[in-house]
């Protein structure tokens, strides 16, 4: 075994375990000193309250930043609280003596809500760092937030006011209702004459502020109004309660050069006394009754202008004005432009510019050329337009100018198309020229061939036919006015500028351009514009002009008329007075009693025109070579039928009577009349003519008729034509001859005339009806009896539209009034006279008949079902007795006669349609007219009756009874009439359908 041999070493004096408390040591010292170099700097913030201050809670912010905290609260004095916070290190070369604080708190007020954000997080202190020259740790709190500095960035501008109003720290500035700024402060002027307000405008907004800005206040409402509206004008609810300032560039002006900042505007009252506008003098007349602030300049309804101020002008006797433009007027401010006062006018025609009523007087202008001016006249009213404006200006040559004031309208078909601009007499002092100018869109209805009148009032003319009441509209009855009519759109020639027209007295005159002159006697009553020409009875002209001839023995009458009659004047035409008379054979005259004297043209056949004429006294006798249709008409009595009396068609003249005389053998009246050739299409020799003169009145006891024609014809007579049943393809030819009905009802009822005799005498009038079913169908035109009194004969004239009438086997019989016990029939007798019934037959045609005293057996109606009873006796059975089922009328009785032997009676009846399904060949007729009474002594009393209409007029029953085997019956089929009937028939209840 080795002995091992021991190693020996040198340890360190210093264990490596002391390293720890070194590296201890040195992590502590480096720790208090980045304790010491990033504590916080203690200050002391002085403050009026501790309103919402909580030390270790309430911050100090830059910018929303924390920078520190609020420690302790204690106090100087009772007035002064003592705010001990500590800020961070790194705003501690900001704390000079430059630097602010205030408290930021939840503020809300009429200019809007600030601080919100402090409703959660608490009230704060806000810190505006600013370097200087002293490091301080002191500081007093401002009450408000500091105003922006100088060089804030933005445009800063200073406004000049008279007093702040509702302007205030923060008051917004507004472009076109966006806010780009605010108010950072105000004080006064050096010289304290008014007030210097401080603007800030946004970095990004200073560029809308020119040199030309004008500022004004925008705060609370601007509102203006008057009779013609109302204007309203604010920025934003925060300017209208917090007040505001607004600015706009206008135009015109120096919009180019920068602005430079605290450049200064003055600062306006309101938007309108901002606006910036040309000065211009005006001359206003006497009692003008402009306002200084008020009166404006308007242009077609737009405000161009106001008056500012005006001083008493004697040289001028009235007041110059300092009126403010529009700066968009300047290029149009020339020499000739024309203005004038707009005043509130109440008249008869109304009341005119009613916004001024109110509101005042305002000034109107009219454009013009010429050199720039700045000073001008203002006229009373409006001036007549030159002829130079655009429209067409035409002279209107009038007697008078009564109605034709200036502004005067001028109506096309009652539209107001133009205006009367002026009128002056003219150089001969006779007559006036009427200047009138024409709304440019409507010049074109204005020709050659157009008239013009008078339009005004109310204008009445009347006849015996009828009157007319004419009004023009409401203006021109009120004010006047002119009025033009254009003749004929086509090939025409137009008008140009100063054209010359006539102004007639109104429309009928100025259709009234062709003339006639006519030579009269000096005796006649004849007047210019109301003596009227006529055709027939038609108005076609006035008297135009009286003038006496050479020879003072007679007058020239100048007449127009329409020019649609010129056809009417020919070589062998006459003329002729009719004056107010009454006489036979002149109802003219009496027509001229109504409508003054007039003057009668009739028509001649020459080919030459005429326009130069003599008047006749009296109407001209006819002649067969007259022009038109002549015919003769034969009547009994002229009646109303006179020379001149009207033939009409539809109430529409178409002819005249030109004579009325005895025929040759004295026993019937002749007229002679013309119908217009261009009517003679109407007269066939078909046609019907019938007095339509007077009141036609018919009255008896079922009530009175009255009918009436026109007036003209009530008066002084008429014919009229119908053609209801003419043939127009077989014409009249000249010298036809007509019979004239004495009415229309006579003509309608005309036709074929019959003979009836009755065997007896009975009682008939002239003129009583004939009736079929109560339809009148003719009348009784004559009544005789024979020489042996046992006959009457009557001439009956039948309704040519029912031929039948007048068949071999038509009946007729006297229908007369019956009252009895059992009935009343035909009671309408009683009322208007026993007249004629008829039967209408199917047979040859007759002229000649017998009439029966009673109403002939009917055996048959075209409906229903007809049915023939026999009996042993007629009893109380009469036509048009009613026939039962279970006492519900089902048909009648149509007749009864005696039968082929006369051994008993035939009984007609008819079952209604809807009822004839109740018949068959099984059912039993019987009679049920009277009462049925059973009587016994132990029995009793026992009465039967169907109604009581059969109880009073008689009638018939039947019964069916219920069985398989019965049969449908046809028309004629026979039944037994049976006295009564048997019980068991009342016990039958069959149905019977349909």
């Amino acid at each position: 075994m080795s002995e091992e041999q021991a190693v020996i070493s040198n340890k360190s004096p210093i264990s490596s375990i002391w390293l720890l408390p070194v590296l201890a040591a040195l992590i502590g010292l480096w720790l208090l000193f980045k304790s010491f170099s990033d504590a916080g700097v203690d200050i002391i913030v002085k403050t009026d309250s501790a309103d919402g201050i909580v030390a270790g809670k309430t911050e100090v912010r830059y910018k929303g930043f924390p920078v520190g905290l609020v420690k302790a609260l204690d106090l100087e004095d009772l007035n002064t609280v003592l705010v001990s916070i500590e800020v961070n290190n790194s705003v501690k070369k900001y704390l000079s003596e430059n630097t602010l604080f205030w408290l930021v708190k939840p503020k809300i007020s009429l200019s809007g809500v600030s601080g919100l954000d402090t409703v959660i997080t608490g009230n704060y202190f806000e810190l505006l760092p600013e370097e200087g020259n002293t490091f301080v740790k002191e500081f007093v709190a401002l009450n408000e937030p500091p105003p922006k500095s100088e060089d804030a960035p933005g445009l800063h501008v200073t406004l000049h006011a008279k007093e702040l109003g509702s302007i205030t720290h923060g008051s917004s500035i507004y472009f076109k209702q966006i806010k780009v700024g605010e108010v950072y402060g105000y004080d006064f002027s050096d010289d304290k004459s008014h007030i210097k307000i401080h603007l800030l405008i946004e970095e990004q907004y200073k560029d809308l502020v020119k040199l030309n800005s004008r500022f004004w206040n925008a705060s609370g409402i601007e509102m203006a109004g008057d009779l013609s509206g109302f204007k309203l004008r604010t920025q934003s609810l925060s300017s209208i309660i917090g007040g505001g300032i607004a600015f706009y560039t206008p135009e015109l002006g120096d919009t180019k050069t920068k602005v430079e900042n605290f450049t200064e505007y003055p600062l306006f009252e309101g938007f309108d006394e901002a606006k910036s506008g040309i000065i211009v003098k005006m001359n206003f007349p006497r009692n003008s009754g402009i306002k200084a602030g008020i009166t404006k300049v308007i242009f077609e309804g737009v405000e161009v202008g106001l008056i500012e101020d005006f001083v008493y002008n004697q040289a001028k006797g009235g007041v110059t004005a300092t009126v403010l433009f529009d700066p968009r007027l300047e290029p149009y401010l020339l020499s000739n432009m024309e203005f004038w006062l707009v005043k509130p006018r109440i008249s008869l025609a109304g009341v005119s510019n009613i916004d001024r009523l109110l509101s005042g007087t305002y000034v109107s202008f009219r454009l013009g050329d010429g050199e720039p001016s700045r000073e001008f006249d203002v006229l009373p009213s409006v001036p007549a337009l030159k002829y130079t404006e655009e429209g067409l200006h035409l002279n209107i040559v009038a007697n008078s100018v009564d109605s034709l004031s200036f502004g005067s309208p001028v109506f096309y078909k009652n539209l107001q198309v133009g205006s009367v601009q002026d009128h002056k007499l003219s150089d001969n002092q006779r007559f006036f020229n009427v200047h009138i100018h024409i709304e440019k869109e409507y010049a074109h209805l204005i020709n050659s061939t157009s008239v013009f009148f008078e339009q005004g009032g109310v204008e009445v003319t009347g006849s015996l036919k009828g009157f007319t009441v004419k009004t023009s509209p409401i203006q021109s009855m009120l004010i006047g006015g002119v009025s033009f009519h254009t003749v004929d759109f086509d090939n025409v020639e137009a008008v140009k500028n100063g054209a010359s027209f006539d102004l007639n007295r109104n429309f009928e005159d100025a259709l009234n351009t062709e003339l006639v002159t006519i030579i009269a006697a000096n005796k006649y009553e004849l007047t210019p514009g109301i003596t009227k020409l006529m055709f027939a009875d038609k108005q076609i002209g006035t008297i135009k002009d009286i003038k006496p001839s050479s020879d003072l023995k007679s007058s020239i009458l100048t007449i127009g008329y329409h020019r649609d009659y010129k056809e009417l004047f020919k070589e062998d035409s006459k003329i002729w007075i009719v004056e107010p008379k009454l006489s036979s054979g002149n109802l003219a005259g009496f027509s001229a009693l109504i409508s003054g004297t007039f003057i009668q043209v009739k028509p001649g056949n020459s080919a030459k025109y005429k326009n130069s004429f003599k008047l006749l006294a009296k109407a001209p006798p006819s002649s067969a070579e007259d022009e038109g249709l002549q015919l003769v008409f034969k009547l009994k009595t002229a009646g109303s039928i006179e020379k001149g009396t009207p033939i009409s068609h539809k109430k529409m003249v178409i002819g005249i009577v030109d004579s009325v005389n005895f025929s040759a053998d004295g026993k019937h009246i002749e007229v002679a009349a013309t119908i217009a050739d261009s009517f003679r299409y109407l007269v066939s020799n078909s046609s019907q003519f019938y007095q339509s003169s007077g009141i036609r009145a018919h009255a008896d006891m079922t009530g009175m008729t009255i009918q009436t024609e026109s007036l003209q014809s009530i008066i002084r007579g008429g014919i009229a034509l119908d053609n209801e049943r003419a043939n127009l393809d077989d014409l009249a030819a000249e010298m036809a001859e007509f019979i004239l009905h004495p009415n229309f009802d006579t003509m309608n009822q005309s036709g074929k005339e019959v003979s009836l005799v009755f065997n007896e005498v009975v009682d008939i009038k002239v003129n009583a009806s004939v009736q079929y079913a109560g339809h009148i169908v003719g009348h009784v035109m004559s009544v005789s009896l024979n020489d042996e009194l046992t006959q009457t004969k009557l001439l009956l004239t039948l309704s040519k539209s029912h031929p039948q009438l007048s068949a071999t086997d038509t009946k007729f019989w006297l229908v007369k009034p019956e009252v009895s016990v059992a009935r009343v029939a035909n009671a309408k007798a009683y009322f208007t006279g026993n007249y004629i019934g008829v039967l209408p037959g199917n047979g040859e045609d007759e002229t000649n008949f017998i009439g029966s005293i009673s109403e002939p057996a009917t055996t048959t109606k075209p409906t229903g079902v007809n049915i023939v009873l026999t009996s042993d006796v007629k009893g109380s059975i009469n036509i048009n007795n009613p026939v039962y089922y279970r006492q519900v009328k089902v048909g009648r009785v149509l007749g009864v006669n005696l039968n082929e032997n006369s051994d008993g009676v035939y009984v007609y009846i008819n079952i209604d349609d809807q009822h004839k399904h109740l018949v068959n060949n099984k059912t039993k007729f019987y009679n049920a007219s009277g009462i049925k009474i059973d009587a016994g002594l132990f029995s009793g009393v026992k009465v039967d009756t169907t109604s009581i209409d059969a109880i009073l007029a008689g009638g018939i029953a039947f019964a069916t009874p219920e069985d398989n085997d019965a049969t449908v019956i046809e028309d004629g089929h026979i039944f037994k009439l049976n006295a009564e009937a048997e019980e068991s028939w009342h016990n039958w209840k069959p149905q019977l359908n349909r």
